[in-house]
């Protein structure tokens, strides 16, 4: 497995709960490394998005991937997709629900896009009033 980050170095420090912010890439980090297969990469990435000046944060894997049908159900607490395919019985179904609960506390948006057998990608947006000014030298 191999953990890549691309961060440009145009991301400003975000007002937010140090704690919750790190709760939150953890969750999402996990999921991505857990059903992803050996030898695969997963992806954290940060930029601004012009014209909006949002900061997104990306989680992207080269996993299992969720099915179509199942993609709202995984943002549900407690929800899981069960494929004995790719299902290793590990975990409660809340890395993505308390995520995303915590990316609202920051009004922000999670939003999820999968295909399955291909991977899934976690984008995190948090708006332009939470980015701080960058500090005058």
């Amino acid at each position: 497995m191999k953990l890549e980050f691309d961060v440009d170095a145009a991301v400003p420090h975000i007002r937010a709960d140090q704690r919750l912010l790190r709760q939150i890439l953890i969750n999402l980090v996990a999921n991505a490394v857990k059903f992803s297969p050996a030898g695969k990469s997963v992806q954290v990435m940060a930029k601004m998005l012009k014209p909006t000046n949002i900061l997104r944060i990306a989680v992207i894997d080269e996993g299992c991937g969720i099915p179509t049908d199942k993609q709202r159900l995984v943002l549900e607490p407690f929800a899981q997709v069960n494929d004995p395919k790719y299902f290793k019985g590990q975990g409660t179904g809340l890395g993505l629900p308390l995520a995303k609960a915590m990316v609202e506390l920051h009004d922000g948006r999670l939003t999820l896009e999968s295909d399955e057998g291909k991977g899934t990608r976690i984008f995190l947006d948090f708006p332009a009033d939470r980015m701080l000014a960058a500090p005058k030298t």
